[in-house]
């Protein structure tokens, strides 16, 4: 239910910008390559917090090769990059790759954040995966290469982006659940695994939103949701605490501010405790 939900507000989102960028190029003879908010909007990926953007929230932006190239036309702001583009087609014509659109917003968001967005590009759900991480790979191998034959520096937030690669994940479903992810590891505990597979009563298969299959301990976000959806949600607890998992619910107060964060760090660190000595025996005697 949730998927849906955040399926239609992007597609709501895209519809909005593709208008947008049809309004501007009726009054252009030129076709703007789109780039950063306007780029991850005509693609359908959710916006990281705290984006920082060039001129009015309400332009649209596209990119240009340098500063000579830049030209005018009301409700759209131009950028530069000095790196090679990476260009895909959409409906409202060219656009920068998810993984040069990722680039591009390197210098403008926290580390954290830059992770965020990464994940948000390789979703779960078929609909909205983007990228795959070796796009990634691709895009800044380029950049470092052509920086290098051209004796010059790679773009701002080029090392940011390596950093922030050896953190993001693949197949996750939401932003929350990346930065729970990202809690864990800012207060010393390993990585969890994403979507991890176990299988329940009666041979069902769930996928955890986090776990920690060494300690069997899993970390689930819980939203806000129907009543409905909360009796589910309740019902798939108790499989997975039926299954011998340790169960840690999440939410958004969790993540509001640092004193909260700790406290979630550490009541994931207390199961795994729990839970260390009798699944370490376990795997030695495997």
């Amino acid at each position: 239910m949730v998927q849906s939900i955040a399926l239609a507000a992007l597609t709501h989102d895209k519809h909005e910008c593709l208008q947008h960028c049809a309004d501007i190029l009726k009054r252009t003879g030129r076709r703007p390559v789109w780039a950063l908010l306007t780029a991850l909007r005509l693609q359908s990926v959710e916006i990281p917090r705290d984006l920082r953007l060039p001129g009015k929230f309400d332009e649209q932006i596209a990119v240009v090769e340098n500063a000579d190239a830049k030209y005018h036309v009301k409700g759209l702001r131009l950028v530069t990059w000095r790196v090679p583009l990476d260009i895909v087609r959409t409906g409202a014509g060219e656009c920068t790759s998810p993984a040069c659109t990722w680039a591009m917003c390197a210098s403008r968001l926290s580390l954290g954040e830059l992770i965020v967005l990464g994940d948000s590009l390789m979703r779960r759900d078929g609909r909205l995966k983007r990228a795959r991480r070796e796009d990634f790979v691709s895009y800044l191998d380029m950049s470092a290469q052509w920086a290098l034959e051209h004796g010059t520096r790679v773009f701002p937030g080029y090392r940011d982006c390596r950093r922030a690669l050896r953190l993001m994940r693949e197949n996750t479903d939401s932003s929350r659940e990346t930065r729970t992810r990202l809690v864990m590891m800012s207060y010393g505990l390993d990585c969890p695994d994403p979507n991890y597979a176990v299988r329940v009563a009666g041979g069902r298969q769930l996928f955890l939103d986090m776990a920690y299959p060494r300690f069997k301990v899993c970390i689930e976000y819980d939203g806000e949701h129907h009543a409905y959806q909360w009796a589910l949600d309740s019902g798939r607890r108790q499989l997975i605490e039926d299954a011998g998992w340790r169960y840690v619910q999440v939410t958004g107060a969790d993540l509001g501010d640092a004193p909260s964060r700790a406290r979630l760090a550490r009541r994931v660190a207390e199961r795994m405790a729990e839970n260390a000595g009798e699944h370490a025996d376990d795997g030695r005697a495997g």
